[in-house]
């Protein structure tokens, strides 16, 4: 709605979102563990934006606007040891976690008639979270609460008509997850509180109609690792020497009347004080091409997929790599021209390459990752309502 009916008027905009769940995870598959886990939980989230309107000067616009999110979640986590007997096995943990963040970000923007544009923000960061119950037979009980302020200033500049430069530097965060503090191998208690990860990014690049290059550095204090503990137990801990990811991204793509082809993929450089990061392959490739073979009164469409990854580094030795792989995924499109309905048929990992999505880092006992699944071929249909 318009809040006001004078010339610097603003937009009011309001999203909300609530969630329930229930379930159990019986991962008794892997090689590590064999355990049973039930988990429940409720939580909803809020975004309020108030976007204001421009107000003009002679060479230059200038707009504000803020931007409030709130989030509020609470679970129970309960672990036993057996995946076979269930809850009948004996107890590792019986958590309730309660966990609430909320962020403002008021924003600024110029832009001026010669093609300069200049944004700031700060956003006001405060996130709590209580995890409190049993584990390993002993009260467990884990605060987590932190107040940050995250700034952020980015400009850039048109040059012509289709090219436009910009550079950017900014603040982030990444708190711990409930994977990260709830070990899946208890010899004792569970690992202590972890720190959030604070990171400051620099970004600078070209953008274009049909294409972007990208130059990023960014340094993370208090990464969170998997590491081994003094029982040979894979834990999660912050590391005490800053994690440095630098590397270039780009895009490509290019369209015609029945033809669609995008490329893009990043040179990484992802390093800490003891060598490669774990899980960050050198490079990366995709390539996506959709081409609309036949529309008249069926329409008929061939989408393909091509992914090509680098050795990524599984453990902080580097000695084990995940081998660099390709594959391909192929769908065809078939659209009635009277029924409300959509088929695809298609072959994920046309290539049947043997490679993982989800690499377990510092894997142990010989399983280095997750394998995924083989060639697959399927039948979807998707029937529309309205």
């Amino acid at each position: 709605p318009n809040l006001s009916n004078k010339q610097h008027r603003s937009s009011l905009d309001v999203w909300s979102l609530l969630r329930w769940s229930d379930k159990t995870n019986p991962f008794g598959t892997s090689a590590f563990y064999n355990g049973y886990k039930e988990e429940s939980g409720t939580g909803g989230s809020l975004r309020i934006r108030q976007r204001f309107g421009k107000w003009s000067f002679e060479n230059v616009d200038f707009q504000a606007e803020w931007t409030l999110m709130a989030v509020v979640d609470q679970g129970n986590f309960a672990q036993w040891s057996d995946a076979v007997l269930g809850s009948e096995s004996p107890l590792e943990y019986d958590l309730d976690i309660r966990q609430s963040r909320a962020h403002w970000a008021p924003a600024l923007s110029w832009a001026w008639d010669s093609g300069w544009r200049l944004e700031t923000s700060a956003a006001f960061s405060q996130r709590s979270r209580l995890a409190q119950g049993t584990a390993a037979d002993t009260a467990y009980n884990s605060p987590f609460n932190t107040t940050q302020l995250l700034p952020r200033v980015g400009a850039s500049k048109s040059l012509g008509s289709a090219w436009t430069a910009f550079v950017q530097a900014s603040t982030g965060f990444s708190d711990p997850t409930n994977f990260e503090s709830l070990s899946t191998s208890i010899t004792g208690a569970l690992p202590a509180v972890l720190d959030a990860e604070r990171a400051w990014t620099l970004e600078s690049g070209f953008r274009h109609s049909q294409g972007e290059v990208v130059l990023y550095h960014q340094s993370v204090n208090r990464a969170i690792v998997q590491a081994v503990d003094s029982l040979d137990n894979p834990t999660f801990v912050n590391t005490t020497s800053p994690v440095t990811m630098q590397g270039i991204e780009w895009r490509v793509q290019q369209t015609w009347p029945r033809h669609r082809l995008q490329g893009s993929g990043a040179f990484q450089f992802h390093r800490w004080a003891e060598g490669d990061l774990p899980g960050s392959p050198s490079w990366m490739a995709n390539v996506q091409h959709h081409w609309k073979a036949w529309d008249r009164n069926h329409t008929w469409t061939l989408q393909t997929w091509i992914r090509a990854v680098g050795a990524t580094p599984l453990n902080t030795s580097g000695k084990n790599f995940h081998p660099a792989y390709a594959t391909a995924n192929v769908d065809l499109g078939w659209t009635p021209p009277s029924a409300p309905l959509g088929m695809s048929f298609g072959i994920r990992n046309a290539t049947n390459t043997a490679y993982s999505g989800w690499h377990q880092l510092n894997g142990f006992g010989g399983k280095l990752y997750n394998p995924a699944p083989p060639r697959t071929l399927y039948v979807s249909a998707i029937w529309n309502l309205r």
